[in-house]
């Protein structure tokens, strides 16, 4: 039998909004091993922390040219595709 790992997120908060959302993703450890090294890469590539958060990465949204904000969202989906 495979194990598996599970990653999930939240959005929105309790106290000031009547829905609460989580998504997330299920894979293999053999899949995660093989995501992280090039999950890694690509937030050192683009001077990310080495956790990703969505919401820390839009505050800082106007230190990119809306060209470089794609490419950056569009490589990360990449890989998690």
């Amino acid at each position: 039998m495979t194990e598996y790992a599970l990653y999930l997120d939240d959005g929105g908060h309790p106290d000031d909004q009547p829905f609460l959302v989580v998504a997330g993703y299920v894979a293999s450890e053999a899949q995660w091993l093989a995501f992280e090294p090039e999950w890694r890469t690509a937030l050192a590539r683009f001077d990310l922390k080495d956790a990703f958060h969505m919401t820390d990465f839009m505050a800082r949204r106007r230190k990119y040219s809306a060209l470089k904000l794609d490419h950056i969202l569009f490589t990360l989906a990449s890989i998690t595709k």
